[in-house]
């Protein structure tokens, strides 16, 4: 099975609705996952926005992420997951 990432909030290729960004709650959206591999120790997820005006701007990054399957309604409440908020890449 391939490692499948979703969010209820907006489908594939869609708009991410208002409230999941800075002119809404600036909340992050419920994702859910499946189809670890075995062995699978941890995830990262990252959230950068490439259509930034400057250039891709990091929202935020958790790590840590148990394999799962999981359904996480915010990633700032997943699990023992660790995060890093609002950089830039160097």
């Amino acid at each position: 099975m391939p490692l499948r990432l979703t969010s209820a909030a907006f489908r594939q290729g869609g708009d991410i609705p208002k409230k999941y960004t800075c002119d809404g709650d600036n909340v992050s959206p419920p994702f859910a996952w499946s189809g670890a591999l075995e062995g699978t120790r941890s995830f990262l997820l990252i959230c950068d926005d490439p259509d930034a005006p400057a250039e891709t701007f990091h929202h935020w990054a958790a790590f840590d992420i148990p394999p799962g399957p999981y359904v996480v309604n915010t990633i700032w409440s997943s699990c023992r997951a660790r995060t890093k908020q609002n950089a830039r890449w160097s």
